[in-house]
């Protein structure tokens, strides 16, 4: 919600900032996302670890894509569960700092009230 929200600000600031605003936006989602990322792949270690689930709440879709994209061996599999609401993300990772590789799942639940949550599962292959 809160990139709705600033992301409408930007676009009205737009015309009198002559776009500069909608470039800063995506600037700092970028950063934003690159964060997220990073504790999406310091929990995934955690949970490799622990073999308990880890909870990250405030994670957007695009994080999660972010580190599929970068650190996935195979091609990503994504699919919807039986809810119908949340998305489950699969594929093996070469973890940066980790040596070998893992079976990284991220499972996204939308917006419930006032956050969304992700499920990161890790196990080795």
């Amino acid at each position: 919600m809160y990139y709705v929200i600033f992301f409408s600000i930007s676009l009205a600031l737009s015309i009198s900032t002559f776009g500069i605003s909608l470039i800063v936006f995506f600037v700092i989602k970028n950063w934003f996302d690159k964060q997220a990322a990073k504790a999406i792949l310091s929990l995934s270690i955690k949970s490799l670890r622990t073999g308990e689930p880890a909870f990250l709440h405030h994670v957007n879709k695009a994080a999660i894509v972010k580190v599929f994209d970068s650190f996935s061996l195979s091609p990503c599999e994504q699919k919807l569960l039986e809810d119908g609401t949340s998305t489950s993300y699969t594929a093996p990772v070469a973890h940066p700092g980790h040596k070998g590789s893992m079976i990284l799942n991220v499972i996204y639940t939308p917006r419930s009230g006032t956050k969304n949550t992700i499920i990161i599962t890790a196990q080795p292959i």
